[in-house]
């Protein structure tokens, strides 16, 4: 039986761009600042990029999108930059997302995830639209402690149809995780 590495599992082009970006300004082998990370030199990935502030409060971990990357609004239809997850992704998908977060924030490790969303088709009811979210997830720290993360989202149609945008939150009817892979 084949064993997979990380590397193999992150297999979009753009996303192993942002990864190898982010190893090399590691610092001791540990997640670097966000300091050390400067746009210009992400010029071509910002469209799949965003920025993701993590507050620790006494109970619990919350996460607010700083940025999102202009691929990422388009296939959204919406700009969350500037609300918490807790406020803007409900139910499951909200759930599930504050855990993806949690891990890569409270493990200081690169998580690579693959999940299958299915949402109300343009029919209503019976038409469906599948979409595949390949999310990286990179933590950045601040005096020990994972701060914020770096974050890309691309997104594959499982319908083999064109990507119809935007995949409305309100049209989301399951969430199942693939796979989820730390380094």
């Amino acid at each position: 039986m084949r064993q997979f590495s990380f590397d193999d599992e992150v297999d979009d082009e753009q996303q192993r761009q942002l990864l190898s970006y982010w190893r090399s300004k590691r610092v001791g082998g540990k997640p670097p600042p966000r300091a050390a990370i400067d746009p210009i030199e992400l010029r071509g990935l910002l469209p799949i990029v965003g920025l993701i502030d993590v507050e620790r409060l006494p109970d619990r971990l919350r996460f607010r999108y700083r940025l999102i990357g202009g691929y990422m609004v388009d296939m959204f239809g919406e700009n969350f930059a500037g609300t918490y997850a807790d406020e803007s992704k409900h139910g499951a998908y909200g759930r599930y997302l504050h855990d993806l977060y949690s891990d890569a924030t409270e493990n200081m490790r690169p998580i690579y995830s693959e999940s299958a969303f299915g949402y109300r088709g343009k029919g209503g009811g019976t038409d469906r639209s599948y979409l595949l979210v390949k999310r990286l997830l990179l933590p950045l720290v601040e005096d020990g402690q994972a701060d914020q993360l770096l974050f890309s989202n691309k997104f594959v149609s499982m319908n083999d149809r064109r990507l119809s945008q935007p995949y409305r939150q309100d049209d989301l009817l399951t969430v199942n995780e693939l796979g989820r892979f730390r380094e």
